[in-house]
């Protein structure tokens, strides 16, 4: 009885925690693929392998902003890329307010690859929980990956083919940072000289609903087409 009773004190609490490590490991899991199915809908990313998109994931973080915080503000340095998960936020740029962001709407594209000057400043209207993915970890991703690198590439000429400017030969061999770096800076370019509207490079504004609906009713919108606001 005594053996009985010393084996199951033993036991028990091995086999709580087993399905404690179970449960946790299970909701790591299904937050990994909420957020890989949310960064799926981010065009910088839709050349990118489930691999390659895990990989950058991984340095991103989950922060919450209560209403009335400022989420980004315009003309400081710009040094990730937010996707919303939750809530809502206001976009405002020179005290004129742009747009409003939704869950699936994001911003900050090129201030992930240039860190570059945020072109507006986002408001959390109601509480907000984001996906923040810093540039170092971005890097730190690419850096590890070069045909990652490359797929990002190709993805930001398309971007820089679609407004109509001539585009640089495309580069052979290993893409760098400056490559990247430079088609982003041509963008802005683009941007600040009318060659496409300032609304051209900004977040999305549709929530994830709204632009499954127009994928399903034939529509294939360009995160560099109007109506956009500006990119933070």
């Amino acid at each position: 009885m005594l053996a009985t009773s010393w084996v199951l004190s033993i036991l028990v609490p091995v086999l709580l925690g087993l399905v404690l490590l179970a449960a946790a490991w299970i909701g790591i899991r299904w937050v990994g693929s909420e957020h890989q199915e949310l960064a799926r809908s981010v065009r910088l990313f839709r050349g990118l392998s489930d691999r390659q998109l895990r990989s950058i994931l991984r340095a991103a973080r989950a922060v919450e902003f209560a209403p009335g915080d400022t989420i980004v503000t315009e003309g400081s340095p710009g040094r990730s890329f937010f996707l919303i998960r939750r809530g809502t936020a206001k976009v405002s740029a020179g005290g004129a307010d742009l747009a409003r962001l939704g869950p699936g709407s994001y911003f900050g594209e090129l201030a992930l690859i240039d860190e570059g000057p945020r072109t507006a400043t986002v408001v959390a209207e109601t509480q907000t929980t984001s996906l923040e993915i810093p540039s170092s970890g971005f890097w730190r991703a690419l850096s590890a990956d070069p045909p990652a690198s490359r797929a990002i590439y190709q993805e930001l000429r398309e971007w820089l083919a679609s407004t109509g400017e001539p585009l640089p030969e495309e580069a052979e061999g290993p893409v760098d940072r400056e490559m990247l770096t430079q088609l982003c800076r041509e963008l802005r370019e683009a941007r600040s000289t009318g060659s496409i509207p300032p609304s051209a490079v900004g977040p999305t504004v549709a929530s994830t609903a709204t632009r499954r609906a127009g994928r399903a009713a034939g529509e294939r919108r360009s995160p560099l087409a109007p109506p956009r606001p500006a990119a933070p």
